[in-house]
């Protein structure tokens, strides 16, 4: 008998990567359910079954997923956007009643690594490196100097960070930005960090992969390290951020020193490298989640492996149907 999953935002790139790891896979039998606020998004048509559900930023939205789960015999959702991880964090207990788990993080570690503020401030009483930061009230120049990043305080990804790199360019925007926060900019080698922890916090180990081309903030051009220094690191980050569930840390190296950047308690764009490099992030926390022993060992992967991104189509016609042009 199949277990039904689903995957949230179906649209998103991390829905489509979570998709297709949990189809590449033969282990467990699935039937993988998909939902979005919109009934043409691509992951629609990469599943076995399909709904839609309001914005998740809506007062309606955990409500109506919940409602959605129990309509379509869903035993596990594997949530992927920003918006929703919060208040669905703080719902675990309303879906287990209904017998509907949810892999996701606990509220505290979600809380505090999609607020950029607060992350700074904890890591510097943890004594994690991090870049000087500061928060920009929208007059004068910030004591980070230049260049900079400016980014907000909650966001998405890189959504709306920008470089600053003089005095005068400044000066003509800062108005703009009151309320975000400053950020020296460090440069060096870019990693994110594909974590895997067990529910009750354990950290089994992570998959570092070098981000060698972005755009957007997404991996474009990637490929999978082997660098033990990167995965104690890793395993520190996730232990003083409390994570139960899937997520990744993104860093920078430079002259054999490593800088914090950010947590992001999700299911990252980037997965898809760390799958074909033999680790299956979802898979493993789904069998996690189901009571399966996972030990480090399902961690090892293949180092040096390049990930190339390309554009990818789906066709429909008028009436939704896939098609094969």
């Amino acid at each position: 008998m199949k277990t039904s999953v689903l995957v949230t935002s179906a649209g998103s790139l991390p829905a489509v990567a979570v998709i297709k790891a949990l189809r590449a896979q033969c282990e467990v039998p699935l039937r993988i359910v998909g939902c979005d606020m919109a009934r043409l998004a691509s992951g629609a048509f990469l599943v076995d079954d399909f709904g839609t559900v309001p914005p998740a930023r809506s007062p309606g939205y955990v409500r109506a997923l919940l409602k959605l789960a129990r309509r379509k015999g869903v035993r596990w959702i594997f949530p992927v956007m920003d918006e929703e991880l919060l208040p669905l964090s703080r719902s675990r207990g309303a879906f287990e009643r209904a017998g509907v788990g949810l892999i996701i993080n606990n509220p505290r570690t979600v809380a505090l690594a999609k607020d950029k503020w607060k992350s700074y401030l904890y890591c510097r009483r943890q004594g994690i490196r991090v870049p000087n930061t500061e928060r920009l009230d929208g007059r004068g120049f910030p004591r980070v100097g230049f260049p900079f990043l400016v980014k907000p305080r909650r966001g998405r990804g890189s959504a709306g960070v920008r470089e600053i790199f003089d005095r005068a360019e400044w000066k003509a925007v800062r108005r703009r930005f009151r309320g975000w926060l400053a950020q020296s900019r460090v440069r060096g080698r870019e990693f994110t960090l594909d974590l895997v922890a067990r529910p009750d916090g354990e950290v089994l180990g992570c998959i570092p992969r070098e981000r060698i081309v972005t755009k957007a903030g997404t991996s474009y051009k990637g490929a999978t390290r082997r660098m033990p220094a990167l995965r104690h690191y890793a395993a520190r980050i996730a232990r003083a951020f409390g994570v139960d569930g899937p997520a990744n840390v993104q860093c920078i190296v430079r002259g054999g020193k490593i800088w914090f950047l950010e947590l992001n308690p999700k299911f990252g764009t980037g997965l898809s490298l760390t799958a074909a490099a033999g680790v299956n992030v979802p898979l493993i926390h789904l069998k996690m989640a189901m009571g399966t022993c996972v030990t480090a060992r399902a961690l090892d992967f293949k180092h040096d492996l390049y990930m190339l991104r390309y554009w990818e189509e789906v066709f429909v016609d008028a009436g939704g149907r896939g098609v094969k042009p």
